[in-house]
């Protein structure tokens, strides 16, 4: 699944970002990378920005962005 389907208060294992080198380069600059776990922490309002919690940051993408970065789910509920 991509990051913009995932569910508020769920962690999830970026596997895979797709994209190119500009795009990875601007994730890497936020600590988003493949193998890094990262948190979904606003609602699922279709439309709006995907906020998530790398570490102790938190990162609004759109959806265009999080559409690329495919993640799977870490078992937490």
């Amino acid at each position: 699944m991509n990051l913009y389907d995932t569910s508020k208060d769920k962690t999830y294992k970026i596997k895979r970002i797709t994209g190119g080198r500009q795009f990875k380069s601007k994730l890497e600059s936020m600590g988003i990378l493949v193998n890094t776990t990262v948190t979904r922490i606003n609602s699922e309002v279709r439309g709006g920005p995907v906020v998530i919690k790398v570490g102790n940051s938190q990162y609004a993408l759109g959806r265009g962005m999080a559409s690329r970065i495919q993640v799977e789910k870490i078992n937490n509920g």
